[in-house]
């Protein structure tokens, strides 16, 4: 794991998951402190967010057990409270390291998301794989700042020939400065967005789901998606 401060990025969080939580206990674990995990229907609808049937912290890794069980698909996400603000912040950057099993029918997504829940402010989405295949590769997707509240505007994206699934351990970085979106994957950048750069507090979510426009995965379909570490960091010019 990285740990000090990379030029103008000043580390404010780093975490090595190096105490281990039973399945079924993550919710009541200290890891909570910083990681919020949500529960309720995923976002395609065809899954449920429960973490505490999905979510352990093993081998030093946050590890997310994906699967039908009582006849949903059961998925997680967390998000990662700033120590300092308790929430999100207005630029930062962040970096995690991940893996993820070939799993058809569920996704996985790195999300900067609005404080204010409002989409209207934008998204930022990286890393991103519409599906857990051995074949779909990870991209970088961005929203802008929309013109009302709900609406953001135009999504962009850089693409890369990476799949997720099935290929080992992955690094993925976002560095969010006030006039430059960057992205970087095993420490090569996949692309830089100069302009419609989101200007408002955001919050770092790591989200295991089920994909979004095919049929629910099928039931004999289970997989693991492990994050090893994850950092983040201030922008202090």
């Amino acid at each position: 794991m990285p740990i000090g401060d990379v030029g103008d990025w000043e580390q404010i969080y780093a975490q090595d998951f190096t105490e281990s939580v039973a399945r079924g206990s993550f919710l009541t674990s200290r890891y909570t402190d910083q990681l919020l995990a949500y529960d309720g229907p995923d976002t395609s609808g065809k899954g449920r967010y429960d973490a505490e049937s999905v979510l352990s912290v093993q081998d030093g890794r946050l590890t997310w057990d994906i699967g039908t069980r009582d006849g949903v698909p059961r998925v997680a996400g967390v998000a990662v409270r700033h120590p300092g603000t308790g929430w999100g912040e207005q630029y930062g950057r962040y970096s995690f390291r991940l893996r993820a099993d070939v799993a058809p029918g569920y996704k996985v997504v790195g999300i900067l998301w609005p404080d204010s829940d409002d989409w209207g402010e934008g998204e930022i989405d990286f890393p991103e794989v519409n599906e857990l295949t051995g074949e779909e590769t990870i991209y970088a997707n961005r929203f802008r700042p929309g013109s009302g509240a709900g609406a953001p505007g135009a999504a962009e994206r850089f693409t890369t020939d990476v799949p997720l699934a099935g290929t080992g351990w992955h690094t993925a970085t976002i560095e969010w400065a006030p006039d430059a979106l960057t992205f970087l994957l095993d420490g090569e950048e996949v692309g830089t967005f100069t302009d419609g750069v989101p200007d408002t507090a955001f919050h770092l979510v790591l989200q295991v789901e089920t994909e979004l426009y095919g049929s629910a995965p099928d039931p004999g379909t289970s997989g693991r998606v492990e994050v090893d570490w994850v950092t983040m960091y201030d922008y202090a010019p």
